[in-house]
């Protein structure tokens, strides 16, 4: 189980990373969401503060 969480999150990180495909990264979003809610929160908000502090570097 942890490979399959560990793929999707990559090819969520990969999707969102094109703006072509970034409607199925939100697609894997929801998907990380309703499988793991409190831990994608939790990377999700990680995540926003480490871009906050390399936005203003």
């Amino acid at each position: 189980m942890i490979a399959v969480t560990f793929a999707i999150v990559v090819a969520t990180f990969f999707f969102l990373a094109f703006a072509s495909l970034r409607w199925v990264g939100i697609l894997g979003l929801a998907l990380l969401l309703y499988i793991f809610p409190l831990v994608t929160v939790a990377l999700l908000l990680l995540g926003s503060v480490l871009f906050f502090f390399i936005k203003l570097k």
